[in-house]
């Protein structure tokens, strides 16, 4: 099993593993705002929203 977390700010998006021993980070411009993320495989999935 793997412990990733996956963080999504505006424009940011981070992929962290396994507590951040193995981390990548990319820059997007959507020309819409995302509004929705899709996986397969079995998983659990903690959401936390944050209005800044």
């Amino acid at each position: 099993a793997w412990n990733l977390e996956l963080v999504f700010d505006v424009s940011i998006l981070e992929l962290f593993a396994e507590d951040g021993v193995d981390a990548i980070s990319t820059v997007v411009y959507p020309e819409t705002p995302y509004d929705r993320v899709s996986w397969k495989g079995d998983l659990s999935v903690e959401l936390y929203e944050i209005d800044a």
